[in-house]
């Protein structure tokens, strides 16, 4: 009985020492700071991730570049207009 409480008393006080020496951490205020700022870092915009906002922008990119180069081929009239084509003919 003797020796259970000898082992009983050493255990909870080994424990209460790794509580001390580990302890819960917290967070800096510098952390809670950039967490109050900031609480959904991986949104870029209220509907897209960082990923999709890049995407997206670049899509944009890609057409309208497409599109001015359409354009300037019918400014310097180097395109061929054809009669199968979306766009109606003038």
């Amino acid at each position: 009985m003797k020796r259970q409480r000898v082992l009983m008393s050493t255990m909870i006080l080994t424990g209460g020492l790794f509580l001390l020496a580990g302890g819960c951490q917290t967070r800096s205020e510098e952390q809670l700071g950039d967490l109050r700022f900031n609480p959904a870092p991986e949104m870029a915009t209220l509907q897209q991730t960082e990923e999709q906002a890049e995407n997206a922008a670049f899509q944009t990119f890609d057409h309208n570049w497409r599109a001015m180069r359409s354009d300037m081929g019918r400014l310097l009239l180097t395109d061929r207009p054809s009669r199968l084509g979306i766009e109606p003919i003038r």
